[in-house]
């Protein structure tokens, strides 16, 4: 499993930043989908091999995600997310 967070500042002129950005990554790896808008969030999704590439940039946040993750690792923390929720469930169920 592997996986790298990155922060980076959207810089002062944000949308023009974030989207050279995700402009340039997908110079070098595949395209997954986009949703880059005006005004709000923008959101980059990259496939190379066997790792995901995300970017992930709030319209009112300062900083910009860039995410590289392993479609192990991700595997592992949905399965995990799963659990956890099936867990809670079972004890809000328990409780009535």
């Amino acid at each position: 499993m592997a996986g790298l967070l990155m922060k980076l500042p959207k810089g002062r002129i944000e949308f023009s930043n974030v989207k050279q950005v995700i402009t340039t990554m997908s110079k070098k790896y595949k395209l997954i989908n986009k949703n880059i808008i005006f005004v709000g969030d923008a959101y980059a999704r990259f496939k190379q091999g066997d790792f995901t590439i995300e970017v992930i940039a709030p319209h009112m946040e300062f900083d910009m995600e860039i995410r590289y993750l392993s479609d192990k690792l991700i595997t592992n923390f949905n399965a995990s997310n799963q659990k956890s929720k099936s867990e809670k469930d079972s004890k809000r169920a328990s409780q009535l």
